[in-house]
């Protein structure tokens, strides 16, 4: 028998489908092994059953609720579309899909798409107002940026069928803002002039004299590029990632025949639970 948790559970508890039963098994187990089984599938429909009557509850609350103005209106349809969005991104997060579907940012070369859903308004998708308002709140930082500085951090990504995705972000003393994300999936070359692009881009679209350093991996190309940087501002610092920098160090020690032997044995009881 091959697989996890769950097809062990129907292996012992002789539930016909997936695997064979277990011809050893003692009744008490088998019959604990049912119970646990049954339980699963009773949360996950009760699961699902709440989530549709949250959605049938937020729809029908709309649809009984007029109002004269249609500022109000608009207000409400807002509302109503946080919360759709809120339910759809927990649901995203608890079935540990990518977020790819949702967050390119003005940079990146396709908007927000397909995150609130078939919503009850006209309207459909209220993305653009959310959007407003966050650059309202980024336009309130200007004055700490202005008089504390900014950093710089770029993070790349990747994701299924080769999909690349290179995030932006502001870290100030007030918090950590995102910035935008490009999607390089496409691009032929990234060599240390298209980094140095990227960046010094970013750099002007904050304003060079907020900037105090720009935080990367160290990836030679993006390195190279980050030294262009220092050298087109000289104030502005290039610094490669701390935790980047820890994680090369780590997989350079998993390397080691004593420890990489203990690493797989880890990875195979991880796989089985």
């Amino acid at each position: 028998m091959s697989g996890g948790i769950t097809r062990l559970k129907e292996h012992l508890a002789n539930q016909a489908g997936n695997v064979a039963p277990c011809p050893k098994v003692s009744s008490d187990v088998r019959k604990e092994m049912r119970n646990l089984l049954d339980n699963f599938k009773a949360a996950k429909k009760d699961k699902a059953k709440r989530a549709q009557e949250f959605e049938e509850e937020m729809v029908g609350s709309y649809r009984h609720t007029q109002y004269d103005d249609d500022e109000e209106d608009d207000d409400i349809d807002q509302r109503l579309a946080h919360e759709r969005y809120q339910s759809w991104m927990q649901h995203e997060a608890d079935h540990r899909r990518p977020y790819r579907q949702f967050a390119y940012g003005e940079g990146g070369s396709r908007l927000t798409h397909n995150c609130i859903g078939q919503g009850p308004s006209k309207k459909q998708a209220y993305l653009p107002e959310a959007y407003k308002e966050m650059k309202g709140y980024i336009k309130t930082l200007a004055p700490i940026w202005d008089e504390r500085g900014v950093t710089i951090m770029c993070d790349g990504w990747t994701g299924p069928k080769d999909m690349h995705v290179i995030n932006f972000l502001v870290y100030s003393v007030r918090g950590t803002i995102f910035h935008k994300s490009v999607d390089a999936s496409n691009v032929l070359r990234e060599d240390e002039n298209y980094y140095f692009k990227l960046m010094k881009d970013v750099v002007e679209e904050i304003g060079p004299q907020r900037v105090i350093q720009i935080v990367t991996d160290n990836e030679a190309a993006v390195k190279l590029g980050g030294k262009k940087i220092m050298e087109t501002y000289p104030h502005i610092y290039w610094t490669a990632c701390a935790a980047y920098c820890l994680d090369l160090l780590l997989e350079d020690l998993g390397k080691r025949k004593s420890i990489h032997a203990v690493i797989e044995q880890a990875k195979e009881v991880s796989r089985f639970i």
